[in-house]
């Protein structure tokens, strides 16, 4: 059973087909290492690509914001 859609993409990442699309408009460096390190922390978590992803959307989000603040 699959667990309901609770978390909203936000628009700028609408056109994402991958995780690693995802990831690059969060700014998450795209080395092994980098994408490890960002994942890691949400390994212990049961929800944790959830987790992961909502983190990722909030980057997103508030790079938009800073984006346009400064247009």
């Amino acid at each position: 059973m699959r667990k309901p859609k609770t978390m909203q993409r936000p628009a700028s990442a609408r056109n994402c087909v991958t995780i690693g699309d995802v990831e690059r408009l969060a700014g998450i460096g795209q080395t092994n290492e980098e994408r490890f390190a960002f994942w890691r922390q949400f390994s212990d978590r049961e929800d944790g690509f959830d987790a992961g992803r909502a983190e990722l959307y909030r980057r997103i989000e508030a790079n938009d914001r800073e984006r346009a603040h400064v247009e």
